[in-house]
């Protein structure tokens, strides 16, 4: 738990699109902190019979029971985590009406909470939203100097608590939206290869995980550009990266939204086409095969050629087995290799 916990927070510095599955474990751990808290102050509040402060904890800790049926029976992270940051919310409120000063050196966990499970808008509802539940309770002051929480000493360590988590506040705003900002920007820095502008490997396996072959079964192609060394050899090492960046940008213009590209090794490229049976595949990978033969960025006495290996993910007998449908795919393309170089093999 300790591990994940440290894992969801260390994510937040350098993005804010957190995995559901993070999201998940951050909703859960917030619930069950929150009822554990909650029951602790309920079974004070029960030994000491105040009764107002006693049904504002049994509110709260309602709805956390709330948000973990929804995360856990109904399978909706985004409603349980609005739920139980209002449970959080009320929860600190409830305290500092009650004259606990302290609860307002807890109030920065919404927005750091809210920061990680929401997008902008909606963190900045939930940031923005304490500063006016405080001041109103501050504001009790002008209406009953005796109340225990405007003593002298305490409403300036909260008026002093109350201006850090404004400028704490202010400040995860700013940074939440230059993050936001250049999200895009650093999306495609760490997925996009430089050279190609296709996907990197890293990357390519992540949007792979996202695909059921249960649910949409999908091919994959493995191609790899036939003598790649020889063009380096012969032409220079520019000759070769400019053979690698028009790879890329013909598999990236003759391929459909859905379908994905990225470079897997060296001069080697895996495609992967969801709701794809291997006929259709074997179709893709044949047309792209002759359109890189047939291209301009052929070298005179040296035709660029492609080697092709095709595979579907019902041939690794199970419905994530990724890596399987790509041996698979690596098989039939070093088949394709030594059966004479520039085909398309997938079987």
């Amino acid at each position: 738990m300790i591990r994940n916990t440290l894992n969801c927070f260390s994510r937040t510095v350098t993005s804010t699109e957190l995995s559901k599955s993070c999201k998940t474990f951050l909703s859960f751990l917030t619930i069950i902190t929150g009822l554990v808290v909650e029951l602790v102050f309920i079974s004070l509040e029960s030994f000491i019979g105040n009764r107002i402060f006693y049904w504002g904890n049994i509110l709260t800790i309602f709805l956390y029971f709330v948000a973990f049926i929804l995360l856990k029976f109904f399978q909706k992270p985004f409603l349980s985590s609005l739920t139980s940051i209002v449970a959080l919310t009320l929860a600190l409120c409830f305290h500092l009406i009650k004259g606990e000063i302290y609860s307002l050196y807890w109030f920065p966990l919404i927005p750091l909470l809210a920061s990680m499970l929401f997008d902008f808008k909606i963190f900045l509802s939930f940031t923005y939203s304490p500063i006016f539940l405080v001041s109103l309770i501050l504001s009790f002051q002008l209406f009953d100097s005796s109340y225990i929480l405007f003593s002298k000493e305490t409403y300036k360590l909260g008026f002093s608590a109350f201006t850090a988590y404004l400028v704490f506040s202010t400040v995860a705003a700013v940074y939440r939206f230059i993050l936001d900002r250049f999200r895009e920007e650093l999306r495609l820095l760490l997925d996009r290869d430089y050279l190609t502008g296709v996907l990197t490997r890293r990357a390519l396996f992540s949007r792979l995980k996202s695909v059921d072959c249960k649910r949409s079964p999908y091919s994959v192609i493995m191609a790899d550009i036939d003598n790649f060394k020889q063009i380096n050899d012969t032409f220079g090492h520019q000759a070769g990266d400019r053979v690698l960046k028009e790879l890329g940008k013909i598999f990236k213009e003759n391929l459909r939204k859905t379908e994905f590209v990225g470079r897997y090794g060296g001069e080697e490229f895996l495609i992967v086409l969801p709701d794809t049976d291997k006929e259709k595949a074997k179709f893709v990978a044949e047309k792209l095969r002759k359109l890189i033969e047939n291209s301009y960025f052929n070298y005179p006495g040296r035709r660029i050629t492609v080697s092709f290996g095709v595979a579907d993910c019902r041939e690794a007998d199970c419905s994530k087995c990724s890596k399987k449908v790509i041996e698979l795919a690596d098989e039939r393309l070093y088949k394709a290799k030594r059966e004479g170089k520039n085909r398309v093999i997938s079987d």
